[in-house]
């Protein structure tokens, strides 16, 4: 998808309002910098969109616990992946992952190794950076 397809389909379905900066996060994913500030995430395949946290510096336990469940989820999703072969790949209980997707568990250090290895990504993926 190309970056003009993003930003007219983020217009349609987010705000017609101009962004003073687009950037695209992925091949169907958009980030929209608003002139006050605000930051839209935009994603196509969804046709989902919510507001980014303006600075990752101050993010609380919470913000940060929310924005990992978030693409953790999204994270499985695009590869197509269950919780119960995300478990059988790493280890970790299906229960435990459920916790992960859901948002009232965290992984420890070790865990979260074993899914950016079982995922294909790294630990940075899931921080709002």
């Amino acid at each position: 998808m190309l970056l003009e397809e993003l930003i007219r389909d983020f217009q349609i379905n987010v705000t017609d309002e101009p962004a003073t900066k687009y950037v695209m996060t992925g091949p169907f994913e958009l980030i929209a910098t608003m002139a006050d500030g605000t930051k839209y995430l935009y994603d196509k395949l969804t046709e989902t969109y919510r507001i980014l946290p303006r600075d990752s510096h101050t993010l609380t336990d919470e913000e940060i616990k929310r924005e990992f469940t978030i693409r953790f989820r999204k994270m499985m999703k695009d590869r197509w992946m269950t919780q119960k072969e995300l478990s059988q790949l790493t280890g970790i209980s299906e229960q435990t992952i459920n916790k992960y997707t859901n948002g009232t568990g965290f992984p420890t250090i070790v865990n979260l190794d074993r899914i950016c290895k079982a995922l294909g990504c790294s630990a940075d993926d899931f921080r709002y950076l």
